[in-house]
């Protein structure tokens, strides 16, 4: 699914594509039928739609796309031929006026066309491409979806061009809308680029509306998946939550609890993802990344073009993450201490991880968010990141104006003196420009994908003291108990979704064995190594060069491709097997 990063790259693709282009009205509307509607469509098996060649729209469409139960129309309601409105108007009212009329949420794209709006909803897989009236009609149209591997979703003709919208699956959300009306709810979440201060506000209002819930486990249910689920934080997906992590040095394996009753963890992820956005949109990304794969309008990377997106990722699918010498130092010391719970454990020793007496930091290295740690910069949340004392240490000054997150936990009862879970004595100085390091990550997988440059907790790690005696309550049982337990359930099942210690207690003539199994809350996550580790490396998903697809803004489907002729000459085309830029040899030999 795109997420921030695709979103924002895609409105800079097209912004960049008809910058110096006068478009004009929109001429016509295509989009490729799903199945189904080509079963039903009126015709011999010869006509397009039966054929699954991509389709001139009229006023009569019907066709609707989006979720189960809220599909909405492809054609637009005000343009369509009903009994109330018998001569609608014709579609050419709308137009695109130009760069300025384009613009991005974390999910979808806005366009403003005049009396009527679009809001495109990504869904999943979506990439946009500009193409000529050539490419278009003698390439994309004469090719079912079959054979160029990729969906028209919607694309809107010009007098000279086409802006299309592609994906693998069909799968989009389009909503008109008037632009004096109600706008699509996306539309209203702020960006923490621009609207910082509204931002804080709404984050405090999501974290306080969970803890004002009796029926939120917020001591059981992980962190990052909550901020997948959070409205405000509508950019984090899959891949973007875990860098978001990683940056804001918060381990993916925390509870919600963990995270959102502290304010330097909260702090750190809310300028983290701030970190994240504002590089999306630094002309950096433009520069290197996404203007060298464009040809003539069209997104055309290389190979190499798209292993480079590797190089503005943290750890989501490296084998490796470059640390400086001081978050190298913290990671090695994290793991010994690590080991040392996991040996506790083989003892019935259990550790927690909240409060002054916690066993275990965060490995946070402020560098990663360096530029909302800058004085001059808008996010000012470093006091709660460090704590009042040790950041007027590190020469900042606390602001006298509170800012919305900063109440929110005094208001708690959370203020300074609250744990950071930083080790205090290695931030002497605020940013480590050492030369960098490496240290190898670990993968896992739950019902994702799972990257961190930490291991999971050990079994016998659990978020509070209340929440160990639980467990231990929940999970004693005599010997006899867990032998009959594991007898009804597969060998490897067990193994998976319990971690046991035996111990002697009580008369040792009656040989009463009491087993505590600690809690199956680190086995839900499966260590994933050797060959499937490999095969999901950004690197080696990208080396296949097929239609699978990685993350990033070079990623999806619908990418044109560079071909070299007999002489070496690069070709640009626009789908696999294009008929209109290649020629018949040619297809033979690449495809």
């Amino acid at each position: 699914m795109p997420e921030q990063r695709e979103g924002t790259c895609m409105a800079l693709q097209i912004r960049s594509a008809i910058q110096d282009k006068n478009l004009g009205p929109i001429l016509g509307i295509h989009a490729d039928p799903t199945a189904s509607e080509r079963k039903k469509a009126p015709g011999g098996s010869c006509s397009a739609v039966k054929l699954g060649l991509v389709t001139r729209l009229g006023p009569h469409c019907r066709y609707k796309r989006g979720t189960n139960g809220a599909q909405t129309p492809l054609w637009p309601e005000v343009f369509r031929v009903t009994r109330r409105n018998p001569v609608p108007p014709p579609i050419s009212t709308l137009s695109l006026r130009g760069p300025e009329a384009i613009s991005a949420t974390a999910r979808g794209l806005d366009m403003e066309l005049g009396p009527l709006n679009l809001y495109l909803a990504f869904l999943t897989h979506t990439n946009v491409q500009l193409y000529t009236w050539k490419q278009f009609l003698q390439s994309i149209a004469k090719l079912p979806v079959k054979v160029r591997r990729f969906s028209i979703r919607l694309a809107f003709e010009f007098q000279d061009y086409f802006l299309a919208f592609v994906t693998l699956d069909n799968v989009f959300q389009p909503n008109w809308y008037l632009p004096s009306g109600p706008i699509p709810f996306e539309l209203s979440i702020p960006d923490p680029v621009h609207t910082w201060l509204t931002f804080l506000d709404q984050v405090t209002q999501a974290i306080m509306a969970r803890v004002n819930s009796p029926s939120c486990q917020r001591d059981q249910v992980l962190a990052i998946q909550v901020v997948r689920d959070m409205k405000i934080f509508h950019g984090i997906g899959i891949y973007v939550g875990l860098e978001t992590f990683v940056m804001a040095g918060i381990s993916p394996f925390l509870t919600e609890a963990e995270v959102f009753d502290c304010p330097s963890r909260t702090a750190r992820l809310c300028l983290a993802y701030w970190e994240f956005v504002n590089m999306s949109y630094s002309p950096e990304l433009w520069e290197k990344l996404l203007r060298p794969a464009i040809h003539r309008g069209v997104l055309a990377p290389t190979v190499k073009q798209r292993k480079n997106y590797a190089d503005w990722l943290v750890v989501y699918g490296k084998d490796r993450i470059k640390c400086t010498f001081r978050e190298a130092s913290l990671i090695d010391k994290y793991i010994h201490i690590i080991n040392s719970i996991h040996q506790d454990g083989n003892h019935g020793i259990f550790h927690v991880r909240t409060g002054h007496e916690a066993s275990l930091f965060d490995v946070f290295e402020p560098a990663r968010i360096r530029k909302s740690l800058k004085p001059d910069s808008q996010p000012d949340l470093g006091h709660l990141v460090f704590g009042n004392r040790m950041w007027v240490q590190l020469g900042r000054s606390v602001p006298s104006v509170l800012d919305p997150l900063t109440h929110m936990f005094q208001s708690r009862g959370l203020g300074d003196g609250a744990p950071t879970y930083l080790l205090e004595e290695v931030y002497t100085s605020l940013f480590d420009d050492s030369r960098a390091f490496f240290r190898p990550t670990y993968s896992y997988h739950d019902r994702h994908q799972i990257w961190t440059m930490t291991p999971v907790f050990p079994p016998n790690s659990f978020p509070t003291s209340e929440v160990a005696l639980n467990w231990e309550n929940e999970y004693s049982m005599t010997l006899q108990e867990v032998l009959t337990k594991q007898a009804k359930q597969n060998s490897r099942s067990t193994s998976d979704q319990r971690h046991c210690l035996s111990s002697e207690l009580g008369d040792k003539q009656e040989r009463k064995v009491l087993v505590l199994c600690w809690p199956p809350y680190s086995s839900r996550f499966r260590i994933v190594e050797a060959h499937e580790r490999e095969s999901k490396l950004f690197k080696n998903i990208v080396s296949k060069n097929t239609t699978d697809v990685a993350i990033g803004p070079l990623e999806y489907c619908g990418n044109g491709r560079m071909v070299k002729d007999s002489h070496g000459k690069l070709i640009l085309t626009v789908c696999w097997y294009d008929p209109g830029s290649l020629s018949k040899g040619l297809v033979s030999r690449e495809y």
